[in-house]
């Protein structure tokens, strides 16, 4: 990188890491929090896992070294596990596997602490039927797709794409349905520099973080003790997801969302993560490991924590390979 760009590159993250410091003075962990980011002296890459399982995976890498003086605080409910990955400073935590819970702590987080970049990783289902269980995907967008118009009967569009007329469903043949269906609504993005708002479908990722994302050579696991998947996982940036409030087990919507959308993958947490991210200027990545095919059979189902497995190790990978802007850059 050109000197240029490594000084806007510092410069923007500089930036971020005073808007994020917005922690009431009244806030009962207010002095510790205070402390805990003083004493770091470089502000902090918060790292956000969506389960247990996933947490597990994380914890079973061995690359985080768990800070001597404050290891954990509680925080809105939640364990933030405080420690270093390659010497940077990183914040761990999980954030409860659904949409709600994942925007609430991903706020708490940067109000309380100086975060320069958030990593959500977790698991995911696949609606493409190129992703299979054990692979990694990394979309370049998300969409919250259940931010939707449930419409009075006769009044569905069907020019309005992504709408899902219930009738179409009706067995044994289509026809019409008193429920309807809906459509899709584009959500408020705010931006944390003024009082601004814009309407879209689909959130961005960082585009410079998925640059680097886009370099990664990693090798993924592809058995679990003897018994191993089908095919050879793979590591894939894809180019949309879909968050949803729930949890999708229907071929038949799984097929809706995948032509309707061409997403890659489903799950409960992503847009609502970015879009926390997004409203207070840090830039943000997501890894999704695959543990289910979302409504569809697969050989490999029981093989779902090598998704998981899978997702840590391109999440390690990927600090590994970001720059020193990122890694090392001074806290206030």
């Amino acid at each position: 990188m050109a000197m240029a760009g490594r000084i806007l590159v510092v410069l923007g993250l500089l930036l971020m890491a005073q808007q994020s410091l917005q922690l009431s003075t009244r806030h009962p962990l207010y002095s510790t929090i205070q402390k805990i980011n003083e004493n770091a002296r470089f502000s902090f890459i918060a790292i956000l896992g969506t389960s247990e399982t996933n947490e597990k995976a994380f914890f079973e890498s061995s690359s985080f070294v768990p800070n001597e003086y404050q290891p954990t605080i509680q925080l809105a409910g939640r364990t933030i596990h405080i420690g270093t990955i390659y010497a940077a400073n990183v914040l761990y935590l999980t954030t409860g596997g659904s949409t709600i819970n994942a925007g609430i702590i991903t706020q708490a987080v940067i109000d309380a602490f100086s975060v320069r970049l958030i990593i959500n990783f977790g698991s995911a289902g696949a609606i493409n039927d190129s992703l299979s269980v054990g692979d990694v995907a990394i979309p370049k967008r998300v969409a919250f797709t259940r931010n939707i118009n449930w419409l009075k009967y006769g009044t569905l569009d069907a020019r309005v794409r992504g709408h899902l007329k219930i009738g179409k469903y009706n067995t044994p043949q289509e026809g019409e349905n008193f429920l309807e269906g809906f459509d899709v609504n584009e959500v408020d993005v705010h931006k944390p520099s003024s009082n601004s708002t814009k309407y879209a479908l689909w959130l961005l990722y960082d585009r410079y973080l998925l640059e680097i994302a886009k370099t990664l050579e990693v090798e993924l696991a592809q058995c679990l003790d003897s018994t191993c998947l089908h095919g050879e996982p793979k590591l894939v940036v894809q180019r949309s997801a879909s968050t949803s409030d729930v949890y999708i087990l229907n071929f038949d919507y799984r097929e809706h969302l995948f032509w309707e959308y061409k997403v890659s993958t489903v799950d409960t947490e992503s847009a609502a993560v970015l879009l926390a991210a997004k409203s207070n200027g840090v830039p943000a990545i997501a890894f999704r490991g695959i543990t289910n095919t979302a409504g569809k059979s697969s050989d490999d189902s029981n093989l779902s924590y090598l998704g998981s497995l899978n997702a840590v190790t391109v999440v390690i990978a990927f600090l590994a390979k970001l720059p020193v802007p990122y890694l090392a850059m001074p806290n206030f």
